[in-house]
């Protein structure tokens, strides 16, 4: 999924911005992947794995609904630029 999500973050950027875009998602990638494995560590001494697993789950269920809430309207989002590819087309 990395190379696609980055991927995604840099066509979506101008070309002059593409490297700033490409630092900005690497960072963040970095910094989500060294948080979370903390935040499950100590999540797994407080309640266990099984629950860890269960707020892992809630937590990504949550931010599908917040991005089909909020996210698909953003002017980034592949599904604003297709809707607008195609009312150009129209």
């Amino acid at each position: 999924m990395e190379p696609a999500l980055q991927s995604m973050a840099v066509s979506i950027a101008p070309p002059q911005r593409r490297g700033a875009a490409n630092s900005t998602f690497l960072c963040a990638y970095d910094m989500g992947i060294g948080l979370g494995g903390g935040i499950a560590g100590v999540l797994i001494d407080m309640i266990g794995y099984n629950y860890m697993f269960a707020i892992i789950a809630i937590a990504n269920i949550l931010s599908i609904l917040i991005y089909i809430a909020i996210g698909q309207n953003h002017p980034s989002s592949l599904t604003y630029r297709l809707k607008m590819q195609k009312e150009k087309q129209a």
